[in-house]
């Protein structure tokens, strides 16, 4: 289900960015959304989805792996080592100490119940391992991982203004992945060179995205599309393809 079925089902204005970042704790499964209250702050939902003592989500991991019977201890630990940071396969298996090739199976299992993804840059082949990054796929699921995981036992001591930025950070990362789909594109990649969606027109052109999770001002847009069509002829991308557009992506595009 979509941020725009979650509003609908919430009673939540989809315009006001806060409730993006509600959206961006529980995904989209109906199931999570029974805890949502339309007055409610995004720091009173992610208490009491996750860090009060007995939370409705404290266990939710090992159930849902449970009911995919997906067992043993290895693929929570895959999950937890993606959120904390580590995303290509060598990554992955250097921080829980298994070899790279035992790990096949685990992640496989994880794609088929759509636990994990696998993605690789635009115009790559589906073959080239090398530029395999995993992620975790349900919003929830990540905000465990990524959010609650590393910060339990330090949530409490956190100032109103820290939470708020713990909370508007992770939701980012979802506004991306969510706005990336709304645009049918890809991520793109190059070393230290990277670009938020890379939108295929036809068979020779494609457009590029910078996604931000703000309203941009005229100002802003135009900055980030000049750099961006910068950073798209630096590419080896202007090389095999023509770049139609540069664009800023913002949420006032989003949630029109």
């Amino acid at each position: 289900m979509t941020y725009v079925d979650f509003c609908s089902a919430c009673s939540l204005k989809k315009t006001d960015i806060e409730n993006f970042v509600k959206y961006s704790m529980v995904g989209g499964l109906p199931k999570y959304w029974e805890a949502v209250n339309s007055a409610m702050h995004p720091i009173e939902l992610a208490d009491l989805l996750y860090f009060d003592r007995g939370a409705l989500l404290e266990n939710e991991p090992r159930r849902i792996l449970s009911d995919e019977k997906v067992d043993g201890i290895t693929p929570l630990s895959v999950l937890e080592a993606i959120g904390r940071g580590s995303h290509k396969p060598s990554e992955i298996s250097s921080r829980i100490g298994l070899k790279q090739n035992s790990l096949a199976k685990v992640f496989s299992q994880l794609i088929d119940t759509s636990l994990i993804e696998r993605q690789i840059p635009f115009g790559a082949s589906e073959k080239d391992s090398k530029k395999t990054l995993y992620k975790i796929s349900d919003p929830m699921l990540n905000f465990w991982y990524s959010v609650f995981s590393g910060l339990r036992t330090q949530w409490q001591h956190k100032t109103e203004a820290e939470k708020n930025e713990v909370l508007r950070l992770f939701a980012s990362h979802v506004f991306e992945n969510e706005a990336r789909k709304t645009l049918k594109g890809q991520r793109y990649w190059q070393g230290d060179l990277e670009i938020d969606c890379i939108q295929k027109k036809d068979k020779n052109s494609i457009a590029l995205y910078e996604i931000k999770f703000s309203k941009l001002k005229n100002r802003e847009r135009e900055q980030i599309e000049k750099d961006l069509h910068k950073k798209g002829q630096s590419s080896k991308l202007s090389k095999d393809w023509q770049i139609e557009s540069s664009n800023a992506y913002d949420w006032t595009d989003y949630s029109k």
